[in-house]
């Protein structure tokens, strides 16, 4: 835990732990949405932002 962020985004500057984290950085300079909804064609950037998403779907609540 060295706080360490030796993956750099080319576009912003901005430092990451990882590559993965970074890659999923990148989608907010792309636009890219590759994970979608199947219930409503929602488009997000991140699984974890279609997981978060599923919920009013199953009326399922993250707390």
């Amino acid at each position: 835990h060295t706080g360490e962020k030796p993956f750099k985004c080319s576009q912003c500057g901005r430092g990451f732990v990882s590559a993965g984290v970074l890659k999923a950085h990148i989608r907010t300079h792309t636009g890219l949405k590759a994970f979608k909804c199947v219930v409503c064609n929602g488009a997000f950037t991140t699984g974890g932002s279609l997981r978060r998403h599923m919920g009013i779907h199953n009326d399922l609540r993250p707390y």
